[in-house]
């Protein structure tokens, strides 16, 4: 059974491909841990890890659903 290279420049190339690797995760890393953070803890600490998940903010009190118009169903349905 052969194997393939495992001379320097094999390892050089696998140094490359995981430097390419990790440098193309970080931002979606930063997005994920950015997401979980309180905007308070975000201000503070904003590449650090998260000391508490926040996983839903505050309801705001002001906020009202907008009135949906009905939908005409008999108009849709002649476009099927």
């Amino acid at each position: 059974m052969t194997r393939g290279k495992t001379g320097p420049d094999s390892a050089l190339k696998h140094g490359i491909l995981l430097a390419a690797t990790f440098f193309a995760l970080v931002p979606s890393i930063f997005m994920i841990l950015t997401s979980l953070k309180s905007q308070d803890e975000y201000t503070f600490n904003k590449i650090g890890l998260p000391h508490a998940l926040v996983l839903v903010g505050p309801p705001d009190p002001e906020y009202a659903g907008r009135v949906r118009p009905p939908v005409p169903m008999d108009e849709l349905r002649r476009f099927a």
